[in-house]
């Protein structure tokens, strides 16, 4: 008898913990977290065309606006899907990721589909404050915020996408 409430009881507190964590996860998951960036409303850039790209980015650079680069202490890469697994990237990495992706080349012009996000890369100051992010798509497609007009449509090319999974993925 006594084995019986023992198995209940531990059985029990299992779910407990698994339905504690299992909502823990899922509020703490990228898109909640990129929603919560969002609302600082950071000044972004004017969504660039062909036909205005060149004035865009002459103004980004008269106005010292490029992608977080002398802001970013350290940054975190996330799974979009569960359990949303992360790890940190150190600085090195995070500089020459962000150096990426704040090179125009690294982008051509295209059309966007309906991008499947696989991760995110949140960037963070030397306060530990979130104030940034890059979401990737598997096929070349990028989302960035605060946006840059550098960064044309967010389609990289396919030698600034290898580069940048790359160094995401370096050790």
């Amino acid at each position: 008898m006594k084995t019986k409430k023992a198995i209940k009881l531990i059985s029990g507190l299992l779910t407990v913990l698994i339905v504690i964590w299992l909502t823990w996860t899922f509020m703490k998951n990228p898109y909640s977290t990129r929603r919560e960036v969002e609302k600082m409303d950071l000044s972004e850039s004017e969504v660039s065309d062909r036909d205005n790209y060149d004035q865009l980015v002459r103004l980004d650079k008269e106005q010292g606006n490029d992608f977080l680069i002398s802001k970013v202490k350290y940054a975190k890469v996330v799974k979009e899907s569960f359990p949303f697994s992360s790890r940190r990237l150190d600085a090195v990495q995070t500089r020459l990721i962000l150096e990426v992706l704040n090179d125009t080349s690294s982008y051509r012009w295209g059309e966007f589909g309906t991008p499947t996000y696989d991760q995110t890369i949140f960037y963070y100051d030397s306060t530990d404050k979130i104030i940034g992010y890059t979401i990737i798509d598997n096929m070349g497609e990028i989302q960035n915020y605060p946006y840059r007009s550098l960064m044309k449509w967010g389609m990289m090319t396919d030698k600034g996408f290898s580069r940048l999974i790359k160094l995401m993925n370096r050790k």
